[in-house]
């Protein structure tokens, strides 16, 4: 007992490192993220992470001439429907992209019209409505 009191104030302060330690490792873990056996998202979050993510890779792969891998991650993120309506339209405008990109051997720009088209019908106030309409000019003039 007389130990105790000794150190008191360092049991104290040793208590609140641990409990300071043990949320400092926790703060980082989200339930969002929370995975189940079959690998399948359990979360809003991480599934709005993953459509992010396919963006991105279908960006890249354009940029290294892989268009076909490129339109698969864009339609991937367009047809699901739990993909935001900002990611949709992104993915639409991207699929335009890919087929009016000068260096895809397999340009299409009727193809890519179509794609800018669809994304100024389904998604009006998307804020890639200016740039799209600029995209269909730029498309039509090269189709000539």
């Amino acid at each position: 007992m007389r130990i105790f009191k000794r150190y008191r104030c360092h049991l104290v302060l040793l208590l609140l490192l641990g409990v300071a330690l043990i949320s400092a490792s926790c703060a980082g873990r989200s339930h969002h993220k929370s995975i189940d056996e079959d690998g399948y998202s359990n979360s809003v979050t991480l599934h709005l992470d993953k459509m992010e993510s396919l963006l991105e890779r279908g960006k890249e792969a354009r940029l290294e001439g892989a268009y076909q891998k490129a339109e698969e991650h864009f339609k991937e993120v367009y047809d699901n429907n739990q993909a935001s309506m900002k990611q949709r339209a992104e993915a639409l405008f991207e699929l335009g992209s890919v087929f009016a990109d000068l260096r895809n051997p397999n340009k299409s720009y009727r193809q890519a019209i179509g794609y800018f088209e669809k994304l100024l019908k389904e998604f009006p106030k998307s804020p890639l409505v200016d740039r799209t309409k600029k995209r269909i000019k730029e498309a039509f003039k090269f189709s000539k």
